[in-house]
């Protein structure tokens, strides 16, 4: 698939604080109506490359062949994290109420983030910016996307991402089983993963919750007991 990059300008509210993301897609025809989903890489992750990325009739998120590097990438919209993490992509309207993964990666090979280690991350320093691997991923998955919806990316949704793969899947499309393989994803075991994750740690959204880092656990915060421990 031919690879075309698409620059926006972002319209980002006063909660973003930041400027200067590029919004882009991979697809050869941008759609003509999109939604926007944003939210946070964790939350001092900068730079980080951020997909929305369909999934195809595998279950699997589609992937696609860069044609300037021969490398396999994710296929969709992507934009960069900001300095707070902050991110805002662009999805196709087609995708809307469909299940959808929100996928942080450094494909670029500049994504940073602030060490939380008392005992520091290998050379760097506690509370210093330090550089993540070139194999960085992070992800996070909702049931049904929606205009506006704020999709956290951190440990938290990447555990419940992998809670919510299966192993069944449908390699012609016809419905019936052929081959057992993992990585399948479907609404409803990203849905309930999401759940058991909410209910496991008392939280109410787990796509919308920004876990405490360790810097903050002895700040001044106004978060919930539960969110702390």
């Amino acid at each position: 698939m031919r690879i075309k990059i698409l620059a926006a300008t972002l319209m980002l509210s006063t909660l973003a604080g930041c400027s200067g993301n590029k919004d882009s897609t991979r697809n050869v025809t941008p759609p003509t109506e999109t939604v926007k989903l944003n939210g946070y890489v964790g939350s001092t992750a900068e730079n980080a490359r951020v997909t929305a990325v369909e999934l195809d009739y595998e279950g699997q998120p589609e992937r696609e062949i860069d044609e300037d590097t021969g490398d396999t990438i994710f296929s969709g919209f992507f934009t960069f994290s900001s300095d707070t993490g902050r991110y805002e992509v662009t999805l196709d309207a087609e995708a809307e109420g469909l299940p959808v993964l929100v996928i942080a990666t450094n494909e670029n090979g500049e994504a940073t983030e602030v060490c939380q280690r008392p005992a520091g991350c290998g050379d760097t320093a506690w509370q210093e910016t330090l550089t993540l691997e070139s194999d960085y991923q992070i992800r996070s998955a909702v049931g049904e996307s929606a205009e506006g919806m704020r999709i956290n990316i951190n440990w938290l949704t990447d555990l419940a991402s992998t809670l919510a793969t299966t192993v069944y899947i449908d390699v012609n499309g016809d419905g019936e089983t052929e081959t057992n393989k993992t990585g399948f994803y479907s609404e409803y075991s990203i849905e309930l993963a999401n759940l058991h994750i909410d209910e496991l740690l008392n939280v109410s959204d787990v796509v919308s919750v920004i876990p405490v880092m360790p810097s903050d656990i002895s700040q001044e915060t106004e978060l919930a007991g539960n969110l702390l421990t």
